[in-house]
Order: structure tokens, then sequence, then C-alpha cells
């Protein structure tokens, strides 16, 4: 899922503090943009993967344990769900790799 934020940083462009977009995609800064003079600041790509890749595989090893307490939490929801939750996750990852890739 993509987020912005904005905060005001030092323009190197406009030599002065200004407003400036963050976009994150998955927890991952992919980009910095100033809203004054619009100077972007972009996370090369190939850093992008490395980072998704990482954060994947922490997702990927975290998710039983986070199964197990979901289910210990609320047993019915957790059954009711399973089915839709296992045909959307493909489209799902599908979606964030999308989001890392776009420029």
């Amino acid at each position: 899922m993509q987020r912005i934020f904005w905060t005001y940083l030092f323009c190197t462009s406009c030599n002065k503090d200004t407003l400036h977009s963050l976009k994150y995609v998955i927890g991952i800064l992919k980009s910095v943009q100033c809203e004054e003079c619009k100077t972007r600041y972009q996370l090369p790509r190939e850093k992008l993967i490395k980072f998704y890749g990482e954060e994947a595989l922490i997702r990927i090893l975290t998710k039983p344990y986070r199964l197990g307490a979901q289910m210990k939490r609320a047993p019915n929801t957790f059954f009711f769900s399973l089915p839709t939750r296992l045909i959307s996750k493909p489209f799902r990852v599908a979606h964030e790799i999308k989001e890392i890739l776009d420029r």
C-alpha cells in the first residue's frame, strides 16, 4: 500500500526549507519531492527491489506465528476469512510488486 507524508526539508534546488512529499510503498521510502520546485529524488529501482525482497522474506518467515496468533484470538473470523485470503493473496502480492516497480 502506498502512503504519502508531508514534511519540511531543506531543498537543494530552492536553497531553503520547503514542504516535501515523502512517498512510501510497503514501508519503504520510494521518493521525496519538493512541493515548491517539484524536484524529485527517487530510490533506484534495484534498491527498492532489494528492500522489498528482504521485507517479503521476513513476512514469509513470520507468517506461521502471525496466523497462529490470529487463530487463537478469533478462531471464527480466522476460519471464515481463510478461503478469501488464500485466493486474494497472489493478487495482493502482485499489486505490491507493481507499486514497487512503477515509476
